[in-house]
């Protein structure tokens, strides 16, 4: 009886350490979307968010403005964490694109958008906003996403 017990006991043991063989098959259980999201994660030091976050408006979120306005982006999106001082970055930067024939719109007129955003900021004021980046923030990070959609 003892030896039944641990036989029982064994099995549902090792019944649990077997790794499940079913796998999610792509186009059957999910696929992705055709938007991609291009995101960069970036460390502030902790007492210079605002500062950094004035100066990509002036700059990052302006151009993509512009960027979204000659159809060349979707969308874009800034996000700050509360916990500023945990984790491996504390602000995200997302662009977002309706598909990848978009993002390779936006490369290939990159002279285009280069020309009507000189005319929005001059190239002076540009560098000296820019130019105090290294002294407040480090990439550590940048992905080109897309969105997973589980079909069951």
């Amino acid at each position: 009886m003892k030896i039944l017990i641990r036989s029982c006991v064994t099995l549902c043991i090792l019944s649990f350490a077997i790794p499940a063989s079913a796998q999610l098959k792509y186009g059957t259980d999910f696929t992705t979307s055709d938007a991609i999201w291009t995101v960069t994660h970036v460390k502030v030091d902790t007492n210079m968010v605002p500062d950094y976050l004035e100066g990509i408006r002036q700059t990052w979120t302006a151009s993509n403005d512009l960027a979204k306005q000659m159809g060349q982006i979707e969308d874009y999106s800034v996000y700050t964490t509360e916990l500023a001082g945990s984790g491996e970055y504390n602000v995200m930067l997302m662009v977002k694109f309706a598909n990848m024939a978009q993002y390779e719109k936006g490369r290939k007129e990159f002279k285009e958008f280069e020309e009507a955003w000189s005319k929005k900021l001059s190239e002076e004021k540009r560098r000296t906003i820019v130019k105090t980046y290294p002294n407040m923030r480090t990439i550590v990070g940048q992905y080109m996403m897309r969105q997973v959609q589980f079909l069951k």
